[in-house]
């Protein structure tokens, strides 16, 4: 169980501090980001543990954003979907509870997002209360802006689970359709052999009659091309 301090905050109110203190890249004080927020200093403060732990803020009275947390917080001022996800995985890739997060979804292949939540704040080594809640929470929703997780049949997945499931069921279904495409090229390919061996019969006044058989050794291949021209060729010089 590791040690690592929470946001206390909601997702959505945690990005209004990362901004604040990207306006601010010489250094704010607890009292600049609440005024400019309209969120109480004491509720600053508490997040600011997390901003630091995650590599977002840096510094000690005066707290000035690093270099991932300027960009981010731009980011999230201009409503720059891509860089948002950039920057986000940036700062989920160089801190270990994200990861160690990250890597027990991947084990479990998923879980729903109130056993996530759970496994978080117990995982984070914090008491349960309405903020570790709160907390939480704001990783999940840190970990879906990063797009590194996304939900499936009910429970969250990691992306990187969730690409290869996706791959799987290509392949599946490319191997259905190559089967399909066999037997009706199978089935096809016996009934223009049956049409083609029939007696082809032509009467004469003097009763007598000429039997044709023709027997034609369709190529044994996996290309619809082939079978196609083959075909083409012999119902118009053999079945017309």
């Amino acid at each position: 169980m590791a040690d690592f301090r929470l946001p206390s905050s909601s997702y959505t109110e945690l990005t209004k501090l990362i901004k604040a203190y990207s306006s601010n890249p010489k250094g704010g004080s607890l009292d600049d980001i609440s005024q400019s927020t309209a969120i109480h200093r004491v509720v600053v403060s508490k997040n600011s543990k997390f901003l630091i732990a995650a590599g977002i803020i840096k510094g000690g009275n005066l707290k000035s954003p690093t270099e991932n947390g300027l960009n981010l917080g731009r980011a999230l001022s201009f409503n720059k979907s891509d860089e948002i996800i950039k920057y986000w995985k940036n700062i989920i890739s160089e801190t270990d509870f994200f990861i160690k997060m990250l890597t027990a979804l991947e084990v479990k292949s998923g879980m729903t997002e109130a056993d996530f939540i759970g496994h978080i704040e117990y995982s984070s080594g914090q008491n349960k209360n309405k903020e570790s809640r709160a907390g939480s929470g704001a990783i999940v929703e840190i970990l879906k802006e990063a797009d590194l997780i996304q939900e499936s049949n009910g429970k969250l997945i990691s992306s990187k689970n969730l690409d290869t499931t996706e791959e799987e069921e290509d392949e599946v279904l490319d191997n259905s359709s190559k089967s399909v495409n066999t037997d009706m090229l199978k089935e096809e390919k016996n009934d223009l052999s049956s049409n083609i061996s029939k007696t082809v019969s032509v009467g004469r006044e003097s009763g007598v009659t000429i039997n044709i058989n023709v027997q034609l050794t369709v190529p044994e291949t996996t290309d619809e091309k082939v079978y196609d021209k083959f075909f083409e060729a012999m119902k118009k010089h053999l079945l017309s």
